[in-house]
């Protein structure tokens, strides 16, 4: 996921072990992403998780994970800075199509961060569920 000019890798964690996410965590950070959002409904195997990556690789390096419950996930997401209404232009069999996307007002844009925080909290509880 891309917010303004950071780039963030979720890492959604439910049933997993720690060693997976861990892994999933080392091969985001190697690839060069700045941010890890490691994401999960239990508190104490979102802190086991972060043990394993501090202690392997080192505070410096670990300091780019980040661990989130679902709704500070979101609240996360709000803190940062909006990007810009982006445009683009294409040319498709000789045509120049050119797509805008609109600012949102804030109602929209709750409206859009309600609909999202729902829909992950739904696939959360169904993760845990199976």
């Amino acid at each position: 996921m891309k917010r303004g000019s950071q780039e963030i890798a979720c890492e959604i964690s439910i049933s997993t072990t720690v060693d997976h996410e861990f892994l999933n965590a080392s091969k985001c950070l190697n690839a060069g992403i700045a941010t890890v959002a490691m994401i999960g409904v239990d508190e104490k195997h979102l802190q086991r998780i972060a043990a394993a990556v501090s202690g392997a690789l080192g505070l410096e390096v670990s300091a780019r994970v980040r661990y989130f419950k679902p709704d500070q996930f979101i609240e996360y997401l709000k803190s940062l800075p909006q990007p810009p209404p982006q445009t683009s232009e294409k040319t498709y069999a000789g045509y120049k199509v050119k797509h805008s996307m609109p600012k949102l007002s804030a109602e929209e844009q709750k409206a859009k961060e309600d609909l999202a925080h729902k829909l992950l909290s739904e696939a959360l509880k169904k993760k845990k569920k199976k």
